[in-house]
């Protein structure tokens, strides 16, 4: 069998045919492969075309819209007992929490400049920097708790 008429059988293209006969395939399982994945294809397809509740009994809809609403019913006493928090209060305290840290660090040059410039001590420079970022990290940590 010449690699056009195996394509042809297979339904694929000679270039396909002939990579996988250099693969070392056999004309036979090309050709198993190639109803293999036609197969598969014409399965997804049927999948894809059959529309939600299509072919389904009343009992199953049914069952499907109480488990759709038992799972509404979760999410709203979720919310209320504050287990769940929409994402919009998230965000909205995530960037309270960067603009609050944004400020606490940049006080802190400003607040040592002026014992910095009288001091040419390294260890109480590190000393003096290291205070206030602990002071800076405390103060963020204690907005966390609230």
């Amino acid at each position: 069998m010449t690699v056009s008429e195996l394509a042809r059988k297979a339904g694929i293209n000679q270039a396909t045919a002939s990579k996988k006969l250099n693969a070392g395939k056999t004309p036979a399982q090309i050709l198993e492969e190639a109803e293999s994945w036609k197969a598969k294809q014409a399965n997804r397809k049927t999948k894809t075309e059959v529309a939600p509740g299509d072919g389904e009994s009343y009992s199953e809809a049914q069952r499907r819209k109480e488990i759709a609403l038992a799972d509404l019913r979760e999410l709203e006493l979720s919310l209320k007992s504050g287990d769940l928090v929409p994402i919009a209060e998230v965000n909205a305290w995530v960037a309270g929490m960067i603009v609050e840290a944004r400020n606490i660090l940049l006080r802190i040059a400003p607040d040592l400049q002026d014992q910095l410039a009288l001091t040419s001590d390294p260890a109480e420079i590190n000393s003096l920097i290291s205070g206030k970022v602990d002071t800076a990290l405390d103060a963020l940590s204690q907005k966390l708790v609230r």
